[in-house]
């Protein structure tokens, strides 16, 4: 019964390093990163995307492509592998900094990306912590310079850098 629990435990660490699939020809997706392991944070964000008022009979599908360096916490996993996410979403372990993670996510197709940072830091640490953001979006956007992004930070003054680098929304 070890092995069975051990093989298992490593088949589905495993499954968050594989490169995300779309599964549908008419399948579009988004991509999250940054501070996005928190099942609260996910929820919220989920709740709103998947909302039945955003859905359209004839529009297309959407996916989403949970992109991020750390594995999924437990309540995370439970979260993606609810009956209301079950296919909708993708956990894949990498980075928005990484043209091979960035391909593993298929940035290249993707509708649009969303950079999540950590709000709960001191105002001594959001420095860092929108640098890091901003680090990540550019990383984005010289892969893909076409895809749209929504980008979050905490201190007002870095939204200045990011007007100049063409972003599309700015939270």
């Amino acid at each position: 019964p070890q092995i069975n629990e051990l093989l298992t435990l490593l088949s589905l660490k495993s499954n968050y390093k594989r490169p995300y699939k779309p599964t549908h020809h008419n399948e579009h997706h988004i991509i999250l990163c940054g501070q996005v392991n928190n099942k609260s944070r996910l929820e919220q964000f989920f709740k709103e995307f998947f909302h039945p008022d955003r859905m359209f009979s004839s529009g297309p599908e959407y996916h989403v492509v949970i992109l991020t360096p750390n594995e999924p916490s437990e309540a995370v996993k439970d979260l993606i592998i609810s009956s209301m996410l079950d296919s909708r979403v993708t956990y894949v372990v990498g980075s928005a900094l990484s043209v091979e993670d960035l391909k593993k996510a298929r940035a290249d197709i993707a509708s649009g990306i969303f950079f999540f940072c950590n709000t709960e830091v001191s105002m001594e640490s959001a420095k860092v912590e929108d640098a890091t953001t901003v680090m990540r979006m550019l990383s984005v956007s010289n892969f893909n310079p076409d895809v749209e992004c929504y980008v979050q930070v905490i201190r007002p003054e870095d939204r200045t850098i990011l007007k100049d680098s063409d972003i599309d929304v700015i939270l």
